[in-house]
């Protein structure tokens, strides 16, 4: 009898931390507007908005929302943008040693247990370790080649970590 291994994620049709905000957010920006209405990002009366929350991943979540995904759908965004972090770790690997060494690297990246504590819900971070990865694995291929388009994608990959993860914005500016 063959034993199958299931990985149980939390589920809940409760919005749970910050994904309110988040879909909030996307629910927003899908309609054409950010700035309006009593939400997470504008108090309320005259308070000036509360930016702790870059646009980058509402925009992601509107487009789903615009396709009128549910909750669930919502949720997979950190997943896939996860997934799609390794197979760029992987191939940034790839660049430097073996194909088992790199299967090794990309192994030990994925059992990084942090992840697991925000990949269940929406959460900002999956997809900001996604621009992470792209913007090193873009500046390698630039150093290597100096071609265009590496240095696009990795700027690009840098100014989309910092509308996700808004601290990054202070990075830019700074370098």
């Amino acid at each position: 009898m063959k034993k199958i291994l299931i990985c149980a994620v939390p589920y809940s049709d409760n919005l749970y931390d910050d994904e309110g905000a988040y879909v909030g957010l996307g629910k927003l920006l899908a309609s054409g507007h950010l700035l309006t209405g009593r939400d997470t990002m504008v108090g309320g009366g005259n308070a000036p908005p509360n930016l702790w929350f870059g646009p980058g991943l509402p925009a992601v979540l509107a487009a789903l929302v615009k396709l009128h995904a549910p909750l669930d759908g919502l949720r997979l965004v950190g997943p896939v943008a996860l997934f799609a972090a390794l197979i760029t770790f992987y191939a940034m690997l790839r660049l430097f040693v073996p194909v088992r060494a790199a299967l090794l690297g990309a192994a030990a990246f994925i059992a990084y247990l942090p992840f697991y504590t925000v990949i269940a819900f929406v959460h900002a971070e999956p997809l900001a370790v996604l621009f992470v990865t792209l913007l090193l694995y873009a500046t390698v291929r630039y150093d290597r080649e100096g071609r265009g388009r590496w240095l696009a994608l990795g700027a690009c990959s840098f100014a989309a970590l910092a509308v996700t993860r808004v601290a990054y914005g202070w990075v830019m500016t700074a370098v």
